[in-house]
């Protein structure tokens, strides 16, 4: 198994916690059912984005940036497919000119573009209010290649703020933009050959310690779900055991 690992930095006054998957995904013993023909109704991809080409890790790295930020309030931005996102979280959805951009085509190489400009009438910033708003917004970016997502995460109160940032004419300044606690997540899920999964999450804040607790959590409940995949009998089953996996044993 390939452990969740993220490596620290430190930049203008800015900590920086980056992860890039490579050709070995974190979960390694996948539930051979997602390699089959579903039943109707509720299936992995339609609660947890997952799928036979992006696994049960795209259901860890979603409840990863959920209980990581869980004591504050989100706001999601896709990096494409403006319309389609708009469409699933009408009316929320408030018109930017700004977003986060990472770039991960290389294994184990991350490159951070900082804050681009997002192509005309494609800027999209809405509240998360649910894990399922997270799960629908990432689920809409996917493309070919590859799916993008913004996460700010603010205390409460600060959305106006972070509004207001995202669509001035000049460049925001993430140093600026969070405050104590704060974090940005940006979230990459690599579809095409070359394209690799990838989060980058920045704070002022040295949140070490909380996520360090996450990923030896997420590495426990990864060896558990491995060690007990083969039972796995049905779809209900599957679903049951990616909600402990994405959010932790409830």
């Amino acid at each position: 198994m390939k452990p969740l690992q993220f490596r620290l930095e430190y930049s203008n006054g800015l900590y920086a916690f980056r992860y890039t998957s490579g050709v070995n995904r974190i979960v390694e013993k996948n539930w051979p059912g997602l390699f089959k023909d579903w039943p109707q109704g509720r299936n992995p991809f339609s609660e947890f984005n997952v799928n036979n080409n992006n696994c049960e890790e795209v259901a860890i790295y979603l409840g990863l940036v959920w209980r990581l930020s869980e004591s504050l309030t989100r706001y999601g931005m896709p990096c494409a497919l403006k319309d389609e996102v708009a469409r699933a979280t009408a009316p929320r959805c408030e018109p930017v000119r700004w977003k986060y951009q990472i770039v991960a085509e290389q294994e184990g190489v991350l490159s951070d573009r900082g804050f681009v400009q997002t192509a005309e009438g494609e800027g999209c910033l809405l509240e998360l209010r649910t894990f399922k708003d997270l799960v629908v917004m990432q689920r809409t970016t996917l493309s070919d290649a590859e799916a993008e997502i913004n996460i700010f995460c603010l205390r409460a109160g600060r959305g106006r703020d972070l509004l207001k940032a995202l669509q001035t004419k000049e460049r925001p300044k993430l140093d600026r933009l969070l405050d104590s606690g704060e974090m940005v997540v940006d979230m990459v899920i690599g579809v095409d050959r070359g394209h690799y999964d990838s989060i980058l999450i920045k704070s002022p804040s040295n949140i070490s310690d909380r996520l360090n607790q996450l990923v030896q959590e997420y590495a426990n409940l990864i060896a558990d779900y491995e060690s007990k995949v083969s039972q796995i009998e049905d779809m209900e089953q599957f679903l049951m055991a990616l909600q402990s996996l994405a959010l932790g044993k409830l």
